[in-house]
């Protein structure tokens, strides 16, 4: 088992710009926590960002925010073959729900009711820390966790910023604010409320906005250019009820919240006083029922899928008659290996306290399952790679999201089939970069490939 300092490695969760984020548990207290892990090189950058995010959330103890446990910048991350790797390690609250996009995608927009529940607490955690000096500058939803509880824990504080005034080029695409894309200085504080408005408005469609907040976007160019009710006519086309899908209330807060002009959009205190704001709110044991209800139709619809199974022995050609794709981003041409020179594969644990609903369940064997797998990536992605010890595959999509004036999207994804005890499997999907609507589309396709292989639920315990 791979080990650093305090903790025992159970698995890794996700990868992102600067370093990994692990599931590990204490080697003393058995507590679990998302471990993060950032590479100690000689150069100063890495020392900078972890220390610069360590300091953040030292700064931040609120309900609705990844809080930190535990950090070492002294850390080695020692691989089960005894490799060792200098780390700086940040060990943080475990958020056990999966991320609140992928609850959207999978099960369907919320009721403006249910939104209002979590902007609330958004509004409150965004609040806590615009009080202590801090903007996050990277809100969009999959930095938005769910707990066990479902409610939101706001994560992922590399991108922080302790500036009154920024000029540095930082976020995400469709929630970066147009001063952002325009190279001006900007409010860390006016940038989020952007954001927060793209998010709101995700909550309630399922889908984006607008591509980016540039004058060159089709649909942003009318919220630029003073012509919201165009903006609101295009987005109720197909919407049950047309316009009035979307109510007033929210049209108008939603608008004000993505402004061109940073000074027209509202702060936090005047967003409370909106009428949408202080409309109808759900009561926590109304939201979790809510929730199982959605994860049990989810369950259901899983199991609905085709009984038709790929053709096995067709990817055998992938595993025996070929090399396995190099990675992205990878130069070595050392690293390439043919994957039937692999004598076994282990399966990895399923381990129930951290869910995502990128996932789904299987009595088929691992193997059927593994080359099913790499099937899919064979007929879809431009690269891939499969793991030498494991039954995971990395591989990359060209994703294009409709606007002709943009390249097509590259999308990064890292699936695992995990072993989830009484022979039942999860094939976990994992997205590593790209944008998140073009994933779930993805993940959607990938999920009808799979067919019959979509035959169980969740295993319970004895």
């Amino acid at each position: 088992m791979a080990t650093c300092g305090n903790w025992n490695i159970l698995r890794l969760l996700g990868k992102g710009g600067f370093g990994e984020v692990f599931l590990a548990q204490h080697k003393t207290e058995g507590n679990k926590a998302a471990l993060k892990l950032i590479p100690r090189n000689e150069d100063e950058y890495s020392e900078e960002s972890a220390a610069h995010e360590v300091n953040i959330m030292k700064c931040l103890n609120h309900s609705n925010v990844i809080n930190l446990i535990e950090y070492d910048d002294k850390a080695y991350y020692i691989r089960p073959n005894g490799n060792s790797k200098p780390v700086y390690s940040l060990a943080m609250e475990v958020a056990s729900g999966g991320e609140l996009f992928d609850f959207i995608a999978e099960t369907g927009y919320f009721s403006e009711n249910v939104a209002r529940y979590y902007f609330h607490q958004m509004c409150d955690a965004l609040e806590h820390m615009h009080n202590n000096g801090i903007s996050h500058r990277d809100l969009k939803p999959e930095n938005i966790l769910l707990d066990k509880d479902f409610n939101i824990k706001i994560a992922d504080f590399g991108l922080a910023s302790l500036k009154n005034q920024n000029d540095s080029f930082k976020g995400s695409g469709n929630y970066m604010a147009p001063e952002i894309l325009l190279s001006q200085k900007y409010s860390g504080k006016c940038v989020d409320l952007f954001a927060l408005g793209v998010i709101l408005f995700v909550m309630v469609s399922k889908t984006p906005p607008f591509r980016k907040a540039s004058h060159k976007d089709k649909q942003y160019i009318l919220i630029g250019g003073n012509r919201p009710n165009k903006f609101w006519k295009h987005h109720s086309k197909n919407r049950p009820n047309g316009l009035e899908f979307f109510s007033a209330d929210f049209r108008e807060l939603v608008t004000l919240l993505i402004s061109f002009n940073a000074m027209e959009r509202p702060s936090l205190a005047e967003v409370k006083q909106t009428a949408w704001y202080n409309g109808s709110v759900p009561t926590h044991d109304e939201i979790k029922e809510e929730f199982l209800k959605r994860k049990s139709e989810l369950e259901e619809s899983l199991n609905q899928q085709s009984m038709d199974i790929p053709e096995e022995q067709a990817s055998q050609r992938i595993f025996a008659g070929r090399s396995v794709h190099r990675g992205v981003g990878s130069d070595n041409e050392d690293e390439e290996e043919k994957v039937g020179e692999v004598n076994e594969r282990v399966c990895q644990k399923y381990i129930p306290e951290f869910k995502r609903f990128t996932q789904f369940f299987s009595t088929s064997d691992p193997e059927s399952l593994f080359h099913t797998l790499a099937l899919f990536a064979d007929e879809v992605a431009s690269e891939y790679k499969f793991a030498k010890e494991e039954y995971s595959c990395a591989f990359t999509i060209c994703k294009s999201e409709g606007e002709e004036d943009e390249e097509e999207d590259l999308v990064t994804i890292t699936t695992n089939i995990l072993d989830a005890g009484n022979e039942t499997y999860c094939v976990e999907v994992v997205k590593d970069k790209g944008s998140r609507f073009a994933f779930s589309e993805i993940f959607g396709e990938m999920k009808e490939y799979f067919g019959g292989h979509l035959n169980a639920t969740e295993p319970t315990e004895d």
